[in-house]
């Protein structure tokens, strides 16, 4: 079975006053984040009708890549003070269906 890949979007809401220094905080933390095995890209954005509302959009390369990286002590070092700020809700996915630079993809769920 082909193993999944994994998403993770991690929403925080700010004052829009805050949005921009946070962001510079969360640079480092996607950097520690960006040196785990198995990673493949990471986004920091901003909402475009409600500035105070950020987003941290993670891809990983399967499931188990993106639970490790998130335990990594650098990662934690860096990034678990940050997430605390972090809306509590669900954040991780797994990716059932990619369409890319002209080619579309389906992956199996592994949820069952």
């Amino acid at each position: 079975m082909t193993r999944g890949k994994a998403l993770s979007t991690i929403r925080f809401e700010l004052d829009p006053a805050e949005a921009a220094d946070f962001v510079d905080q969360l640079k480092p933390a996607l950097q520690a984040i960006a040196e785990q095995k198995g990673y493949v890209a990471g986004y920091i954005g901003q909402a475009i009708d409600q500035p105070g509302l950020l987003n941290l959009v993670l891809e990983f390369d399967e499931i188990g890549s993106y639970r490790r990286a998130i335990s990594a002590s650098p990662v934690k070092y860096a990034a678990h003070p940050l997430l605390l700020r972090a809306l509590d809700e669900p954040s991780a996915f797994e990716v059932l269906h990619v369409n890319a630079e002209g080619e579309a993809s389906d992956y199996p769920s592994l949820l069952g």
